[in-house]
């Protein structure tokens, strides 16, 4: 997985489209996404080639190619769908795809300024801002606002919908159970549990779990290595063979997978330094969590207070199967790769997305699964190809999922979704670990009914 940068550069060189529409659509975002890799200044070894083999030189011609590409790699009864979104131009092009089916393609025509916007004014809507501003990172030098009593009014069920329609496909229903989003601009950071796409007015979580797909290479590679690891095999001739020869994924189903904290590194409520641009305030909700999640723990490290510095962190990190941070963060939209940070404790305080992406360079080895149960781990930069930040730093690095923050989150609240998130891990189940989130955020939506308590995490990368 450390290696999926040169795939994804080397796959998207090959990926030619015969219909002049599509053909720009893959070659613009093919630009896109190499433009936004090389801007993030990342180094990675050019071993890895063993899963390019015939795939690489398949050429892709069109967006029943890729349709089948998915076909290859899912059966019809894991029951996945998958939307893609690319932007050029003022055009928000959105294509919905099932394995051996394109089902949607669709042009709507919005500026990025509108989609920014709706996503603010969802945020207002939940009152987002005003409800979290005690336990929400201050700039220091910097007077607080009262956003409370001159927030716009806005109606949150018409807001959705408008918010639905661009973000979900026509074809979109209950026969899909996992859905995974490839995401352009800011369509990541929408929270797509709250939308409501059924004739019973449910929301969608309420149904289906999802995923947001760093790209559209990362899903094929994510999924192979899957296949790899249950059934063996290799791509040739543009499929994947797995061990028998067999190429038919029609009847197949892959098995229930549990996650077990063999080994995990937990990061919790650090000693805020006093230093930084940013005042935090104590988060003891943090401790909380990490008391939930430690008991379900076979052996872990525990690092809190003052003891959360960089050192200790990276002195564990290397044979971690699971860390988790429960600290303040920062997203920064003008420059991610320096300026958005996990907040620690000592002289050295900030683990930055600049630094996540030098351990991968040293060698270090990532852990499968990462929890981000802080403040806007999700957000950073809006690039044409999705949201530069954080969470791709650890995923361009080896792990598999980062489970990512949209917004400043409830402490109470999140200690008990976390904990049933942890609970939920332990069972066999598929869709891992998307699925495990979907059941622990209907737990909490009985208790905390109102989405801004439930919404706010999502997974990262894609399911087992």
């Amino acid at each position: 997985m450390k290696y999926i940068l040169l795939f994804i550069i080397l796959f998207l060189n090959h990926l030619v489209f015969a219909q002049t529409v599509e053909k720009d659509v893959f070659e613009i975002y093919k630009r896109q996404y190499n433009s936004m890799i090389k801007s993030r200044g990342a180094s990675y070894s050019s071993g890895f080639t063993d899963l390019i083999g015939g795939f690489k030189t398949s050429g892709l011609k069109s967006n029943t190619d890729f349709a089948n590409v998915l076909k290859n790699l899912y059966g019809d009864k894991e029951k996945i769908g998958v939307v893609f979104f690319f932007y050029n131009e003022g055009i928000l092009h959105r294509t919905f795809f099932k394995p051996g089916q394109v089902l949607e393609e669709k042009a709507i025509k919005i500026s990025q300024q509108k989609l920014v916007e709706l996503h603010s004014d969802l945020l207002m809507a939940f009152q987002i801002q005003a409800k979290s501003a005690s336990r929400s990172p201050i700039k220091r030098g910097v007077a607080v606002k009262n956003v409370g009593s001159n927030a716009k009014k806005i109606n949150l069920e018409v807001l959705t919908k408008e918010i639905g329609s661009i973000l979900l496909p026509i074809g979109f229903d209950e026969t899909v159970k996992q859905l995974i989003v490839i995401p352009a601009l800011n369509i990541g950071t929408f929270p797509f549990h709250i939308l409501k796409p059924y004739k019973d007015n449910s929301y969608l979580i309420d149904k289906c779990s999802f995923t947001i797909s760093p790209g559209i290479v990362d899903l094929i590679v994510s999924k192979t290595l899957i296949l790899r690891g249950t059934m063996g095999g290799e791509w040739r001739d543009g499929k994947y063979f797995d061990q028998s020869g067999g190429t038919d994924r029609n009847t197949y189903m892959p098995p229930r997978r549990k996650f077990t904290l063999d080994n995990p590194l937990f990061i919790s409520n650090p000693a805020y330094p006093k230093n930084l641009e940013y005042s935090f305030p104590d988060l003891p909700g943090a401790t909380k969590e990490i008391a939930g999640a430690i008991s379900y723990a076979e052996d872990y490290h525990l690092l809190s207070g003052n003891n959360a510095k960089k050192d200790s962190i990276l002195k564990y990190w290397d044979k971690a199967d699971l860390i988790y941070f429960a600290t303040h963060g920062i997203a920064d939209e003008s420059n991610p790769i320096e300026n958005s940070y996990l907040v620690l404790s000592g002289i050295d305080a900030k683990l930055t997305a600049r630094d996540v992406m030098n351990l991968a360079a040293k060698g270090k080895s990532f852990p499968e699964l990462v929890i981000l149960s802080a403040c806007q781990t999700g957000l950073g930069k809006s690039v044409d190809v999705g949201i530069t930040g954080l969470a791709r730093s650890f995923i361009l690095g080896g792990t598999k999922q980062v489970i990512m923050s949209l917004w400043n989150v409830d402490d109470e609240a999140t200690a008990f979704l976390m904990e049933r998130f942890i609970f939920h891990l332990q069972e066999p189940n598929f869709y891992l670990p998307s699925e495990q989130l979907r059941l622990a955020i209907l737990d909490t939506k009985v208790k905390y009914p109102n989405p801004m308590y439930w919404a706010s995490f999502s997974v990262f990368g894609v399911s087992y």
